[in-house]
């Protein structure tokens, strides 16, 4: 699972595992969201975080893995909007 934003509102997610896991982003911008693609093995995904809000505001987000039991999650990152 890699995580890459180049931006508080772009994230980009790669499936470097290849185990069949899903790997999605989990953020919270004002209120809490999950972006779910549909992930295949050694592939990107590139999304776009809401970006209808004002800038300045506080932007949190991690990257997790549906694997078994409770989802493995990095720890949280944190920017605000442009």
């Amino acid at each position: 699972m890699c995580f890459y934003s180049g931006a508080p509102e772009k994230i980009t997610l790669w499936d470097n595992a290849c185990d069949g896991h899903r790997v999605y982003a989990d953020y919270v911008v004002q209120t809490r969201a999950q972006w779910k693609p549909a992930t295949k093995c050694k592939h990107h995904y590139t999304g776009n975080l809401p970006n209808d809000y004002p800038p300045g505001v506080s932007v949190k987000v991690r990257v997790c893995i549906e694997d078994w039991g409770p989802n493995t999650c990095s720890r949280w990152a944190y920017g605000r909007t442009s």
